[in-house]
């Protein structure tokens, strides 16, 4: 347990780099906010009107025309839809038309930078497991925990500029809380504050 008074251990540097402290940023990845299920996703990729972006996200351009570029795979684990393992998903990949920055575009139920969707994730990380859920290996779910234990100055910062209700939030946990502090007084569970510091901040991750 953290001492009382004590500070966290510093966040992992790739949690707190937005892309625009990236200067040499060629693209990266978009979170589909409203597609939030396998069924969605798998309409996206058939109409990708669906899921294409508004603007590029490329520091600098802010470009509105995307054009569809490909389609690659995703492999998520422990991902189960009616009781099948969905071991392939596929990703829309648009690309600039004036910077030609590609940017891959994630539904919401897919973590960015993590191998599990975000169901998995708040289900281990909270310790809400199940006997007929996939096994998450224990190393994993510490590394998660860990992440979860770090400082949380960086996403207290983008909350504390994005409006009264997040800048009451912020103000409420003070620079020395937790993400997982930060996490409870948002009480949107992980996968909302995940999408909504990319939203806010590209680039900047919960865990």
């Amino acid at each position: 347990m953290r001492p009382v008074g004590a500070a966290p251990p510093a966040a992992d540097p790739c949690l707190s780099e937005p892309y625009s402290a990236r200067p040499n940023q060629q693209g990266g990845t978009i979170v589909a906010e409203g597609i939030t299920s396998l069924s969605q996703q798998r309409a996206a990729l058939l109409d990708p009107d669906l899921c294409r972006p508004a603007r590029c996200l490329r520091p600098g351009c802010d470009c509105p025309r995307l054009h569809t570029h490909e389609v690659r795979e995703r492999h998520p684990r422990e991902l189960v839809v009616d009781g099948e393992a969905v071991p392939v998903i596929g990703i829309v990949i648009f690309e600039c038309a004036e910077c030609s920055a590609t940017w891959r575009v994630l539904p919401a139920f897919l973590a960015r930078c993590l191998w599990r969707t975000w169901a998995v994730i708040e289900r281990e990380a909270s310790g809400a497991t199940c006997g007929s859920s996939p096994a998450v290996p224990a190393r994993t779910v510490r590394r998660w925990r860990a992440r979860l234990a770090q400082a949380a100055v960086m996403p207290i910062q983008v909350l504390a500029v994005a409006g009264d209700r997040l800048r009451a939030v912020a103000q409420h946990v003070g620079l020395r809380a937790t993400r997982q502090e930060l996490l409870i007084a948002h009480g949107e569970g992980i996968a909302a504050m995940a999408v909504l510091l990319h939203r806010l901040a590209p680039g900047v991750r919960l865990m």
